[in-house]
């Protein structure tokens, strides 16, 4: 049978998940396995210290509590994930950190709401959206994916006047 190896050093986590395994955006260990290729490995490094001081006093997306390092790790992953680096995710958290409030919103919301821009515009266009406007993101993946191109543009002209 295929297995799931995940190592932590240091500061940065490597995931190996062999193809076929989970379904898209399934949790590992603090990181989202990716089954579309036999396997892969990549590194991925700890929630920024500027948002775990944003975020860890905020309360939980569970209803109880504020938010765990776990919750917080889970949606800083997908969230630097859908921008396809820490620097352009940092940027896009100043201009709207409310996108990673755990009571708001959750790793699987965010991935799935980038599943569903792609869906729409491709990779490039959906990285210009959510870099228009990161808010995006915090959208319900279903619903986003039967609105309108036109709509989403119309909401990316209204978020910057």
């Amino acid at each position: 049978p295929a297995t799931i190896a995940v190592h932590t050093v240091a500061n940065m986590m490597w995931s190996i998940v062999p193809f076929g395994l989970l379904s898209p955006g399934k949790m590992i260990s603090g990181s989202i396995a990716c089954p579309r290729a036999a396997a892969i490995a990549m590194p991925f490094q700890r929630t920024p210290p500027e948002i775990t001081r944003k975020l860890a006093p905020t309360s939980s997306g569970k209803g109880k509590g504020n938010a765990s390092k776990k919750e917080i790790d889970e949606i800083w992953l997908a969230f630097e994930k859908a921008y396809g680096s820490r620097e352009a995710a940092l940027e896009a958290s100043r201009k709207n950190s409310q996108v990673l409030l755990p009571f708001i919103t959750s790793a699987a919301t965010i991935t799935g709401a980038n599943a569903a821009l792609i869906g729409l515009f491709g990779k490039q266009g959906a990285l210009d959206i959510i870099k228009k406007n990161p808010g995006v993101l915090a959208c319900d993946p279903k619903t986003l994916a039967k609105t309108s191109k036109v709509d989403i543009e119309n909401s990316l002209i209204f978020n910057q006047s």
